[in-house]
C-alpha cells in the first residue's frame, strides 16, 4: 500500500497502480458474446469444482448440454 500510496503521489494520480481494476467491455459481436459467455462457463472448471463446464448446474453449458430453456435465450 505505501508503494502505491507513493507512485500515485508521484504520478499525481489515484487511480489503482495497476490500471483499471474494474471495468466495463461493450459485447456488440457474436464472436465476443461467445467469448464472455465460454470464459464464465469455464470459471467452475478453473476452480476446479467441475471437471467440465456441463457438470456445473448454475452454468449456460449445463443448460446448453442437458437442453433446458430458460437460463439464456439470445436470438444471435
Amino acid at each position: 500500500m505505501r508503494s502505491a500510496k507513493r507512485w500515485n503521489n508521484v504520478r499525481g494520480s489515484t487511480d489503482h497502480m495497476w490500471g483499471n481494476r474494474f471495468y466495463a467491455n461493450l459485447i456488440n459481436s457474436e464472436r465476443k458474446f461467445d467469448f464472455a459467455m465460454n470464459y464464465i462457463d469455464l470459471n467452475p472448471v478453473a476452480a476446479g469444482l467441475a471437471a467440465n463446464p456441463a457438470e456445473w448446474k448454475t452454468s449456460g453449458a449445463y443448460y446448453k448440454a442437458h437442453n433446458i430453456k430458460g437460463l439464456l435465450d439470445h436470438p444471435i
